[in-house]
């Protein structure tokens, strides 16, 4: 399901234009992501546990991004292009 401003199914808080978090239920294991063009850090962070998992970085020329999380449960997805 892609992420546009914010859709019904998914939480999407926009920290600034070069970051973003996004919530990924358990239900979904994959989620795509609409992003500007730039290199952006990728790490999702597992709400049960707490546990932050990073990831490898991502580049996109401004088009969706598929993601798949590594974690089973609920997840939070970050990306932020201030650190790469």
């Amino acid at each position: 399901m892609p992420v546009q401003p914010l859709p019904s199914a998914w939480a999407d808080l926009s920290l600034s234009a070069l970051q973003y978090l996004i919530y990924r239920p358990a239900s979904n294991a994959n989620l795509t992501v609409t992003l500007p063009a730039g290199k952006f850090s990728v790490t999702w962070f597992d709400i049960n546990s707490g546990r932050e998992v990073p990831a490898e970085p991502v580049r996109n020329v401004g088009s969706q991004y598929g993601f798949i999380s590594p974690v089973d449960g609920d997840a939070v997805l970050y990306l932020n292009a201030n650190s790469h």
